[in-house]
């Protein structure tokens, strides 16, 4: 469960890719969390993702994230339970 929900009810809401192959996620309960593709590189399906501008592609549809226009797909259950909290609190705006 997720804050009191079942996690097959999930949806991520916004999607921002990074150089080091992470990406912030937000879910439809404005919960931001980080997620490593390193964590699904050794899955066949997301080899071609270590390829940074392939990575890039990250989008949000249908409450999924998807690479390289829908091609490639990850469950949002299975990216919130290999993601970890992000502390936006911690953050530091440049000067």
């Amino acid at each position: 469960m997720i804050q009191g929900r079942f996690e097959k009810e999930i949806e991520v809401k916004s999607v921002r890719a990074f150089d080091n192959l992470t990406l912030l996620v937000t879910f439809e309960n404005n919960e931001q969390r980080i997620f490593d593709l390193e964590d699904v590189l050794d899955r066949p399906a997301f080899q071609e993702l270590e390829n940074l501008d392939k990575f890039k592609t990250a989008s949000v549809r249908n409450g999924v994230v998807t690479w390289l226009n829908g091609k490639i797909d990850l469950a949002p259950q299975t990216m919130y339970r290999l993601s970890y909290e992000y502390d936006t609190s911690e953050l530091i705006e440049a000067p």
